[in-house]
């Protein structure tokens, strides 16, 4: 997560917040924890992809996408519409996996073949998993 690239990009206000920070008789961390939080949030939004789709725009794109169908995959509920979730997840199971697991495992041989070619041939480099 690049927050210092955005303190750097943002120091006038980070300056700020530590001179509102010295400034009173009492320490008042309050403007530069705000600084610093806005900091990460900001970071946070630059760097996932928070989308909304429809159930059928999910499977439509897992069906086309081997890392989207991973992520599926390995997805499961937190919090929100428990009941969409589950209707999502029938349908993923009966309309993308559903005598897909041989297909699937080639899939992600190929796709780790490709990786290890890419990033020098060794299953000892790996990708950040951000």
């Amino acid at each position: 997560m690049p927050t210092e690239t955005l303190v750097h990009h943002n120091q006038a206000l980070c300056y700020k917040a530590l001179q509102d920070l010295h400034a009173s008789a009492t320490v008042d961390c309050r403007p530069f924890i705000d600084f610093m939080l806005d900091a990460i949030a900001n970071s946070l939004y630059q760097y996932i992809d928070v989308a909304t789709r429809t159930v059928d725009d999910a499977i439509r794109l897992a069906r086309d996408d081997i890392t989207i169908r991973t992520s599926v995959l390995e997805s499961r509920w937190l919090l929100g519409a428990k009941e969409l979730y589950e209707e999502f997840r029938a349908r993923f199971l009966k309309q993308v996996l559903a005598n897909t697991g041989p297909a699937y495992v080639e899939a992600k041989l190929a796709e780790r073949d490709e990786r290890h070619e890419r990033m020098g041939d060794t299953r000892y480099v790996l990708e950040p998993n951000v």
